[in-house]
């Protein structure tokens, strides 16, 4: 009984061992290949994360510390499941205003400021992206 339980685990660690160096595990391939056929469905996998959409409301800060016009940030609360408030800070981004920063290209004209002031009461909508939120909608709130 015991050499039956040796060799049981040599050949767990052997198997192991080798799953470990030719093993290869993939998550989520970018194109699965399903064969032709009229009764078969075709399925496209994508590696790109989920998008994760801004909704919020706050005050306009902007940082000059980088010299002007100033990077735009929204300043504004949310809520823990406790009740617990927040204060939270994304970056504003524009998207006509930071094309040639994106691509790291000198632009041929000054960029305009952006489209908002210091100290404006502002509800964005837009994409997440990290730290950062790409603005699709600006609407000014009535201070």
């Amino acid at each position: 009984m015991g050499i039956l339980i040796k060799l049981i685990s040599v050949f767990l660690v052997l198997g192991a061992g080798y799953l470990w160096i030719n093993g290869r595990i993939e998550e989520s391939p970018s194109v699965g290949v399903i064969p032709s056929s009229s009764l078969v469905a075709g399925v496209v996998l994508s590696e790109e994360a989920p998008t994760e959409l801004f909704n919020e409301s706050g005050t306009v800060l902007i940082d000059t510390s980088q010299g002007l016009p100033g990077k735009p940030f929204l300043l504004y609360t949310t809520y823990t499941q406790s009740g617990k408030p927040q204060v939270k800070t994304k970056r504003l981004v524009f998207e006509n205003q930071d094309s040639c920063a994106q691509e790291n290209l000198p632009c041929s004209r000054q960029q305009p400021a952006a489209p908002v002031s210091a100290d404006e009461e502002i509800r964005v909508v837009g994409i997440v992206d990290g730290d950062t939120v790409k603005v699709q909608e600006l609407y000014r709130l009535a201070s």
